[in-house]
């Protein structure tokens, strides 16, 4: 439903692989969508613009596509899953209510340039417990991350205990 302005929630079918480009681009009131377990890739642009989108169980996500969110400007939290590989350009950037992430991947996701760009100061990135070393190894992974949202990357956290930029640099 492409720009469709009436769209609240969505509810997509069990044997959905892929969310396609496009797909709730613009939807300008979806608030609201319930993926099932089949879906594992998100293309281009298929929430970018859905600027009252809040919710998404992201659960068996693999791929999350350039520009996948951008701008989705009501999230707040997002919860990457243990599935994810690969987190492309702008993805999750212009999130401007993003307060909390928390990836539950032991081992860091392919980064694109610009996926994290421009999330909130007071954002917090949660780590499952002993993952930190495997996100510093991953190609200056947390390095990218403070270099592309500086302030957000203050907060980054693993188990419940905070870690400072020093720790991570």
């Amino acid at each position: 439903p492409l720009g469709n302005d009436t769209i609240t929630s969505v509810v997509i079918p069990e044997g959905v692989d892929t969310v396609r480009k496009y797909a709730f681009y613009n939807c300008e009131q979806l608030q609201n969508v319930t993926l099932p377990e089949s879906v594992k890739i998100i293309e281009e642009y298929a929430f970018h613009k859905s600027d009252m989108l809040e919710n998404i169980n992201l659960e068996h996500v693999q791929v999350v596509s350039n520009y996948a969110f951008y701008n989705c400007n009501k999230m707040q939290e997002i919860t990457l899953p243990a599935s994810l590989t690969n987190i492309g350009t702008y993805a999750l950037s212009n999130c401007s209510s993003i307060v909390k992430i928390t990836s539950n991947a032991t081992t860091a996701p392919a980064l694109a340039s610009n996926a994290l760009r421009n999330i909130p100061a007071t954002a917090a990135l949660h780590l499952p417990t002993g993952a930190v070393k495997n996100y510093k190894a991953a190609a200056g992974y947390l390095k990218t991350l403070l270099e592309q949202s500086p302030k957000a990357a203050q907060g980054i956290y693993t188990n419940g205990i905070k870690l400072y930029k020093n720790l991570i640099n």
